[in-house]
């Protein structure tokens, strides 16, 4: 019961970590077009109107993921998928608060990739609680072998989630200029 545990969850994570790398090459891609459409405006403006040379930088991200403690003080199944569910969250705050930043071709870019993302994590969440009703209810405790795992599997999807947005703010600050 509790093999076929680990597999589940890594599997999970992976898809969670690969949704990050997604995001932030379709940030890549579509902030270059965008950049590209932001440029344009900002010649119209400098042209029609006399404007500072401001360079404008994004904030820094506000948004807290899960501690290590916090991580490592997983014993449940329930805590696995509530742990879950909180970085993911987090990701998703993260990258509604990016948006926020960004001129309104930005947002409008941005959006769906936004939309997509969210619709991606809520699948991963209901296959996680379908997969875990198999192997007991929320309170049902972890083997110590398959916690190491899970913590460690639940730690690189938290800095996998966090670089990623790292690199999606990286990409998108030439929207600012």
């Amino acid at each position: 019961m509790k093999k076929k545990l680990f597999p589940i969850l890594v599997g999970l994570l992976t898809v969670t970590a690969l949704t990050a790398c997604s995001t932030n090459k379709a940030t890549e891609s579509d902030s270059s077009s965008s950049s590209m459409t932001a440029e344009s405006s900002k010649v119209e403006e400098s042209t029609s109107t006399s404007s500072s040379s401001e360079t404008k930088t994004l904030k820094e991200s506000t948004i807290v993921y899960l501690s290590d403690q916090e991580i490592e003080a997983v014993q449940t199944l329930g805590d696995v998928k509530t742990a879950f569910k909180s970085l993911t969250d987090a990701y998703v705050a993260d990258f509604d608060e990016l948006i926020a930043q960004l001129p309104e071709a930005g947002k409008k870019t941005l959006a769906p990739f936004r939309e997509q993302l969210t619709q991606i994590l809520d699948k991963q969440q209901e296959t996680i609680a379908t997969q875990f009703a198999s192997h007991g209810d929320d309170s049902a405790v972890i083997s110590e072998a398959d916690r190491e795992n899970i913590i460690s599997g639940l730690k690189v999807a938290r800095d996998q989630l966090k670089q990623a947005m790292a690199t999606a703010r990286e990409q998108v600050q030439p929207m600012l200029k």
